[in-house]
């Protein structure tokens, strides 16, 4: 996913290597509403984005109130007249013990980004998509005091859907991100189930196309140079090859090996 947002050709890419990490390490802070907000990860995000988008995000305005009103509504914000997605950004990372700055200083920039992709490209891209869709590492202790029976406390773990940060990040259930280009990608890799996840709402089959002659000869050349052809091929050699393998990958490789070993004469 890195190598794709790497090269993807806009202006600002959003960028959340590990969805996983939304969900567990670090502090979580309650709010009266009873939903949480994780300070590191909202944090995490905003650097990522004011390391590589510095100055087009101080060349952006905000175009919403209500990041404005977001802005001036939060005591510790930094002073003077906040005009660009920057000064969201930094807003947002001027504090380290108030997650509710930092968490919506990070949804508001979704926002502003949702409605700048109008007239500019933007990526929002979401490794380990379906971790948002699993279990999380926070929990709350819960206390229980039976009747008649000894008290006893348990933990009592926090759902995705109580995490404001991870549950904005579920980009295939929203329907309010404008223009923007949403690239997510599911992993198994860090012991999440292959079936954990939100099914595409579409799908595409791309039929890859069979090696051309010239292609035919590149991997017989590259067999050759690593010593599984014993000389270079000849034209007729690539033709014969071609043709017996219709073009697939696979086969090639199986027979420039055993067609040489049984002196067919191809090779």
């Amino acid at each position: 996913m890195c190598v794709v947002v790497y090269f993807v050709t806009c202006r600002l890419a959003l960028y959340v290597p590990s969805a996983v990490d939304l969900t567990r390490g670090g502090f979580f802070y309650k709010r009266p509403d009873g939903t949480y907000d994780t300070i590191i990860s909202a944090q995490h995000i905003l650097k990522s984005m004011s390391d590589s988008h510095d100055k087009q995000l101080a060349g952006m305005k905000l175009q919403l109130q209500e990041s404005r009103d977001l802005l001036g509504s939060f005591a510790g914000a930094a002073k003077g007249r906040k005009e660009t997605l920057l000064d969201l950004v930094n807003t947002g990372l001027s504090t380290d013990d108030n997650g509710q700055v930092a968490v919506e200083c990070c949804l508001q920039l979704i926002h502003e980004l949702s409605a700048a992709s109008a007239d500019t490209p933007v990526v929002l891209a979401v490794d380990d998509h379906n971790a948002l869709y699993w279990r999380t590492d926070y929990g709350t202790a819960v206390h229980k005091t039976p009747r008649g029976k000894p008290a006893y406390q348990y933990r009592k773990e926090v759902k995705v859907n109580k995490l404001n940060l991870a549950r904005a990040f579920k980009l295939l259930e929203r329907k309010d991100l404008g223009a923007c280009r949403v690239l997510v990608a599911d992993s198994c890799s860090r012991m999440i189930p292959e079936d954990v996840g939100i099914a595409a709402r579409a799908s595409v089959t791309y039929h890859m196309p069979g090696f051309s002659t010239v292609e035919t000869a590149h991997a017989l050349y590259y067999y050759h140079e690593r010593g599984l052809v014993p000389s270079p091929p000849t034209e007729q050699q690539v033709a014969a090859m071609k043709a017996l393998t219709n073009g697939s990958g696979e086969d090639l490789r199986r027979w420039c090996v055993s067609v040489t070993q049984t002196d067919m004469g191809l090779l």
